[in-house]
């Protein structure tokens, strides 16, 4: 491996707090979060081992599929997905890492062998063998609603330092051809990516996007605290294409500039399909006095006349807008198909934070926004911050509460990205230990959302609490990226962080009388989370048996789905941890 590659795949290790594992399991995190989150948007409250295949799996190290510009993790998520849709549009990502100098034909042969036997025996694949083939054969089952066929991205990645030769390239040609010839893809895409591809787009998501556009129908505006520079206009759908598509592939839109947009795109529903019929018919030189357009913060614009560099650039509002003008203009022939079309645009620039949430906000009140994002800015939201802030490093438990997105992008002040706790992960994580509902935080998010205003962030609540279950969460999440716990209980962690939470309250459910109560329950789950050992043991008692309150005998998702077998196994986990863990027991 190169000394550059090496070097920025350390700095990832040492973020992400996987330095016990084994070299190539490290590199398969680092490439596979570089690929997942530049190529199609890695969703931040993901894990990257969520899509790894890990070693006992043979032919790809990584499947993802993304339906409607979601990542998909499993039959619950894609359910969901379609309830909401008329339509889908589906990718299947596979990738297979290696940390060799070279590109292998022999490898890459098999790697594409495997992806197409996937994508054409799906339903009768053994799935323990092939997982990837469950989601697969569950989009196909609903091929009804496709829009499109699926496309197929296929990555093979290694620190090869040259490109590969002309065998390996005629595979992959033939690979492509076979693939289409099955007439269950629209598209096969099929990229070699060696060291300086990786480094390129690691520098991209590490520093960020920097384009360079013409912008010659524009006027400056007024000056406005807080904003260094800012532009209106109307600016030509190629200009902008060029903007959120990736660099060298323009079928390709660049996910990693939507992070900060209040909300995905959303598929053709009824707004987005009146902006495709205007672009794909006759009125689409109108485009510009129809639609409301576009709003792109920059952390910096650097113009000479007519010419734009824009510098660590997000859309903050605009995403149905830029996503439905990519596929018109990909349906026409490509980013230059749309000559006549001009899109409104709003150009910011401001390295304030506040101020380009405040934007992103204000921007996206016509907008259906996310109850995240309207959480974000209470007053409850703001003291949990201030808590995670106060609370000193002391046993390395110091954690940091991302009440904004990206929050803490590129600080230097973090070290280690288990440590860095989402709204999303909060509510969770409370919901599963105070509100005594772990089968909702598994399976149900929206179910437990829906609770945030009412019953997680309110005044009553103590911000303790929200520290000491992120710090649980955290914790366990750290034991499984070190493999130190089995990944097998990964699907079921939720239930697991009620039963140790009960332990320290002697079986009983979480409610405290007064501020000194919460206070003991906070100093007590924090000792025993501050012990590797008592840790590890609590949770090989909570799995010992789990299998037994499961009604598919297998630990997934499905386990105790009900609140009342929840709570039963809870409480009974909760007692025996009590039994067995030393300090426990004294203090029966």
């Amino acid at each position: 491996m190169d000394r550059i590659t090496e070097s920025v795949m350390k700095r990832y290790v040492k973020e992400a707090g996987i330095g016990a594992r084994p070299e190539h399991q490290q590199f398969e995190a680092f490439a596979g979060s570089v690929l997942l989150r530049a190529e199609v948007g890695h969703d931040p409250e993901s894990s990257i081992d969520d899509f790894l295949a890990g070693d006992g799996i043979q032919g790809y190290d990584l499947f993802a599929m993304v339906v409607n510009d979601e990542l998909v993790t499993d039959v619950i998520a894609l359910d969901e997905i379609c309830a909401r849709a008329r339509t889908i549009s589906v990718e299947f990502v596979f990738a297979q890492f290696k940390t060799s100098p070279s590109f292998k034909t022999s490898e890459f042969s098999n790697f594409s062998d495997t992806c197409r036997m996937i994508i054409e025996k799906s339903s009768s694949l053994d799935t323990q063998e092939f997982p990837a083939s469950l989601l697969v054969s569950a989009i196909y089952d609903r091929a009804e609603m496709f829009k499109v066929n699926p496309k197929l991205s296929l990555f093979y990645v290694t620190t090869s330092g040259v490109d590969p030769e002309l065998p390996i390239r005629r595979k992959a040609e033939s690979s492509r051809s076979d693939i289409m010839q099955l007439s269950l893809t629209a598209s096969v895409d099929i990229q070699f990516v060696g060291a300086a591809a990786l480094q390129a787009r690691w520098r991209q998501l590490d520093q960020g996007t920097t384009r360079t556009i013409r912008f010659e129908k524009k006027a400056s505006m007024p000056q406005i605290d807080g904003v260094v520079q800012a532009y209106i206009g109307m600016l030509p759908a190629q200009e902008l294409l060029n903007l959120v598509t990736v660099d060298g592939s323009p079928t390709r839109m660049l996910k990693s500039i939507f992070y900060d947009n209040v909300r995905d795109f959303q598929g053709n529903v009824d707004v987005n399909t009146k902006i495709s019929e205007t672009l794909t018919g006759s009125d689409r030189a109108r485009f510009a006095v129809f639609n409301n357009g576009v709003t792109i913060v920059a952390q910096e614009i650097n113009n000479t006349g007519d010419t734009f560099r824009l510098l660590d650039y997000q859309v903050v509002n605009g995403c149905q807008t830029v996503h439905v003008l990519h596929e018109a203009a990909m349906e026409l022939g490509g980013i230059n198909s749309l000559p006549d079309v001009f899109v409104p645009v709003k150009m910011i620039a401001t390295s304030d934070a506040e101020v380009a949430r405040s934007i992103a906000q204000a921007t996206n009140q016509q907008t259906q926004v996310t109850a995240e994002s309207l959480l974000a800015n209470s007053e409850v939201q703001k003291r949990i911050e201030e808590y995670f802030t106060a609370v000193d490093d002391v046993d390395d438990f110091k954690l940091y509460y991302e009440r904004r997105l990206k929050q803490w992008a590129g600080s230097s002040v973090v070290v280690g990205a288990w440590r860095m706790v989402t709204i999303r992960q909060m509510i969770r994580s409370f919901g599963a230990v105070y509100l005594n509902q772990p089968h909702t935080a598994n399976r149900y998010y929206n179910d437990l959302r829906d609770q945030a205003g009412t019953r997680i962030f309110i005044d009553s609540n103590a911000p303790g609490l929200f520290w000491i279950s992120a710090l649980l969460f955290c914790r366990i999440e750290f034991l499984f990226r070190n493999d130190k716990i089995d990944a097998k209980l990964k699907p079921i962690k939720f239930h697991m962080m009620a039963g140790i939470s009960r332990a320290t309250l002697k079986g009983k459910t979480p409610h405290f009388k007064n501020s000194a109560a919460v206070e003991k329950y906070v100093a007590d789950l924090r000792t025993l989370l501050a012990s590797d050992e008592r840790l590890i043991k609590a949770i090989t008692i909570w799995s010992d048996g789990a299998t037994s309150y499961s009604s598919t005998l297998v630990l997934d998702r499905d386990f105790c789905r009900t609140q009342e077998s929840a709570t039963k196994y809870a409480i009974a986990v909760s007692r025996r941890i009590r039994t067995e863990d030393p300090v426990l027991v004294k203090q029966r």
